[in-house]
């Protein structure tokens, strides 16, 4: 690579590490105000909040509540108690329920008191815990993903805004110069093909200097006003960056969205392996122990509670197929998504291959302009050519150079929209 593809790749590293603090600040700003990002990281709290309580079913949760009979209620000429009931329980407890129930009546014939404490353990037979589990390290997966996607699109659209006021600007200064010196030609020109080929300059350069005051003006305020600064910023980062990228033509490792599928299939294969149950109802069983204090006696039930629809419109059935064609859907979605990914990455390499060729081919343009421009002044110098002759050389060679920073830019952002492919997997795997 030359120095000068050097000096024209610098805001690339702008993905590799931070640059400054104006780089910190004005990305934390645009993170802070970016509404993908906002919505990304509150899907991910909730992601990671699911996956967690998957993970650890052995921590229940703890709830305390009341349940009741209330109101005024005569029998026979007698007032009858209210009851209410205060529970503690303990819910998802390596998939039952343990809770703690103490009644309290009040309010009838005999005196308020405390009724016979009891304790009921229930669970249901069939739990899909493994499934759930899966689905929700699948969820935390793509959540993570599209937080980090979120990002990369603004730290992306930082650098491009960077590459583009850089530019700009430099379109701005360069056709002033060139505007300078064919305004002064305009005055002492005499022929008229001469006059008439200023005055197209004349607009031409006109035309892009408004083109780009434009486009500068449509840009963030603080990236424009920070251009200079933050342009060669990224200059002592440059070897750093080139080592990090892939050799040509590297396949993509698996991305986020794969692995989350492999995760999907398997909970679609096991929930395969149950699809006999939407055809046999999910009892609960309960195992209860009450105390007697009055009689100091323990009492104990065990009861199996179940309800199953005997006709049912099809639902069961449906709901049986949908479990059996569960994983060959998956795994096909599966191969669909590897498919995409090897698309993306070898059409983006060969995005980045053309975009070379281009490089090389502007370079050559812009070495035969220098050459011509050498000859002229020379040529000049001996009074065999004219002053505007030699100005609309230099002028196509300020124009040529223009082109060339602008399709190393446009190299640059195809260099990080591959990257993208392969940071986001190496992050993913650093987990």
């Amino acid at each position: 690579m030359t120095r000068a593809h050097a000096l024209l790749l610098l805001p690339l590293l702008a993905v590799v590490a931070p640059l400054a603090a104006d780089w910190d600040a004005s990305y934390a700003a645009r993170l802070e105000e970016n509404l993908a990002y906002r919505q990304a990281l509150t899907q991910l709290r909730q992601a990671e909040l699911k996956a967690a309580q998957e993970e650890r079913p052995y921590l229940p949760y703890l709830g305390v509540g009341t349940s009741g009979q209330f109101g005024v209620s005569i029998l026979d000429g007698e007032l009858q108690a209210s009851v209410i009931t205060t529970e503690l329980r303990f819910e998802n407890l390596l998939g039952a329920d343990l809770t703690f129930a103490v009644p309290l009546s009040f309010g009838g014939a005999s005196p308020a008191g405390l009724g016979n404490p009891s304790v009921t353990l229930s669970r249901r037979i069939f739990e899909e815990t493994q499934s759930s589990l899966l689905k929700a390290r699948a969820a935390l997966i793509r959540a993570r993903a599209s937080m980090e996607k979120a990002a990369s699109d603004v730290r992306l659209g930082l650098v491009t805004d960077i590459l583009d006021a850089y530019r700009s600007v430099r379109v701005v200064e360069s056709h002033r110069r060139n505007l300078a010196v064919l305004e002064r030609l305009r005055e002492v020109t005499r022929s008229e093909t001469d006059a008439r080929a200023v005055e197209r300059r004349i607009l031409q350069a006109r035309r892009a200097i408004l083109q780009a005051d434009a486009a500068l003006q449509a840009m963030d305020a603080e990236v424009r006003a920070n251009v200079e600064a933050l342009y060669p910023e990224a200059q002592e980062r440059i070897r750093t960056w080139v080592r990090s990228m892939p050799p040509k033509g590297s396949p993509a490792p698996s991305s986020a969205e794969l692995e989350a599928q492999r995760l999907e299939l398997e909970a679609a294969e096991r929930e395969r392996a149950l699809a006999f149950l939407p055809y046999v109802p999910n009892p609960t069983l309960s195992a209860s122990l009450t105390y007697d204090p009055d009689e100091r006696k323990l009492g104990w039930r065990f009861s199996v509670l179940f309800s199953t629809d005997v006709i049912d419109r099809g639902e069961r059935a449906t709901a049986a197929f949908l479990r059996r064609e569960g994983p060959a859907i998956e795994r096909m979605t599966l191969e669909s998504a590897k498919k995409s990914l090897e698309r993306s990455v070898a059409s983006a390499w060969t995005a980045l291959e053309v975009l070379d060729v281009d490089r090389q081919i502007q370079a050559l343009d812009v070495e035969d302009v220098r050459e011509t421009a050498k000859r002229w002044q020379a040529l000049f110098s001996r009074g065999f050519v004219s002053e505007e002759d030699l100005a609309m050389v230099e002028i196509d060679l300020a124009v040529e150079e223009l082109d060339a920073v602008e399709i190393e830019h446009e190299y640059v952002k195809q260099q990080l929209k591959l990257l993208r492919y392969y940071g986001s997997a190496r992050a993913e795997g650093a987990r």
